[in-house]
């Protein structure tokens, strides 16, 4: 049995989180969203592109948000097929070819978070992504060309290096710096200076995002302007955004190579009251990017909390998630709670958990996702999780359902 990690003198606010706290709702344009869409990684390793989204608006529409997860409400929905389906080849190649055609689609839609999270899921196919990154950096939102690229970058599509050129002279500084880390790390010799210059801008988001790509650009001599970032007390910043922007420098500096860093992130693991369960997910979040594997045993213990001590979905799934990165792929069961949940975001965060955690079990509920979730965010998500762990097929665990049944 675990220990009892959460303080013992901390106010009894779960009961109220999970009344209602943890799933607040916001209006987006008179449509609803889940506040911690914020916090939820959906394929790829940069968390800021979730953020700098929803800062453009984007979010599902009414119906989409309130629509039954799958067929009639209350219904419970089979598996597409059975975990034991997916040990053929001939079948798994058959799902990846699914998940393919649903990203493609996605990354023609209207909804530009649908074209980056497409553009970002495709990254694990880097054989078919270099065309649709290609269009990406002509799209009209910010988001989706900042998306793509730091795809091109990330993936090292050198062929590509020249089609960033123009947007070095774009509108958006976050877009700009992205082109400046596409293109350094396709071999040009860009001048970063931009990207230091968005790690002091007064928007937090502009600094996260500054702050987020220096930590990818892999040059330590940033480590000490990152620290100057984190002891700036912005204040006119609310507290939440410190706090949040301050994670984001601990990573880059982990990254980078400091590892004072992981303390910061460690101590961000267990929220001491409501408000901080949006610092909560994101911190583990990260603590699965960065493979601290000392914070294994907490990641499990958030995840697993029973009773008056059980955490919000938000949280238990990105613990399950990260524990997965960390190699204890037991979290199987938590995803499996939420697959079907009411919150398009939850069943979204469930998707990439499921992906993580791998294994043909894995594959049959994200199946069935891609084929009966009335969201086509989830949709997309659970086409994420497939490439992922078809990709992974070859891994000594690539299929295995060892995991399945508990931490």
């Amino acid at each position: 049995m675990m220990p009892n990690l959460i303080p013992a003198d901390r106010p009894d606010w779960l009961r109220t989180v999970q009344a209602g706290v943890a799933r607040a709702r916001v209006t987006c344009r008179g449509r609803e969203r889940s506040t911690f869409l914020l916090v939820i990684a959906f394929v790829a390793p940069w968390i800021g592109v979730c953020v700098l989204l929803l800062a453009m608006g984007g979010c599902a529409s009414s119906k989409t948000a309130s629509a039954a997860p799958f067929g009639k409400s209350g219904e419970k929905t089979p598996l597409a097929a059975g975990p034991e389906t997916y040990y053929s080849p001939l079948a798994r190649s058959q799902v990846r070819e699914r998940a393919m055609t649903i990203l493609l689609d996605a990354s023609a839609a209207e909804l530009p978070q649908m074209r980056a999270n497409a553009i970002e899921a495709l990254s694990l196919a880097p054989g078919r992504v270099e065309p649709v990154a290609r269009l990406g950096l002509l799209d009209d939102n910010p988001g989706v060309r900042f998306t793509a690229a730091m795809t091109i970058g990330r993936l090292k599509l050198e062929a590509s290096r020249d089609l960033l050129k123009p947007l070095l002279r774009d509108e958006d500084p976050v877009v700009r710096a992205a082109a400046i880390y596409g293109m350094t790390r396709c071999g040009a010799s860009i001048d970063p200076t931009p990207i230091a210059q968005l790690c002091y801008s007064n928007d937090t988001r502009q600094r996260a995002q500054g702050v987020f790509i220096l930590g990818e650009m892999g040059n330590s001599s940033a480590i000490p302007m990152l620290k100057s970032v984190a002891a700036d007390p912005m204040p006119m910043a609310s507290i939440s955004q410190v706090r949040l922007l301050r994670l984001q420098v601990a990573e880059a500096l982990v990254k980078l190579g400091d590892e004072t860093g992981v303390e910061t992130l460690r101590a961000s693991l267990f929220p001491a009251r409501p408000e901080d369960l949006e610092i909560s997910a994101l911190a583990v979040q990260i603590i699965g990017e960065i493979k601290d594997l000392r914070s294994l045993d907490q990641l499990i213990y958030l995840a697993d909390a029973a009773g008056e001590d059980r955490l919000p979905a938000e949280v238990r799934l990105g613990a399950a998630a990260s524990a997965a990165m960390l190699g204890e792929k037991g979290g199987s069961f938590i995803a499996e709670e939420y697959w079907q949940d009411k919150f398009p975001a939850i069943r979204a965060q469930s998707a990439h958990a499921f992906g993580w955690i791998g294994g043909s079990r894995s594959l049959a509920y994200l199946d069935t996702m891609m084929s009966g979730d009335t969201n086509d965010l989830v949709r997309v998500a659970a086409a994420a999780g497939v490439l992922r762990i078809t990709a992974a097929v070859g891994q000594p665990s690539g299929l295995s359902d060892a995991g399945s049944g508990g931490f």
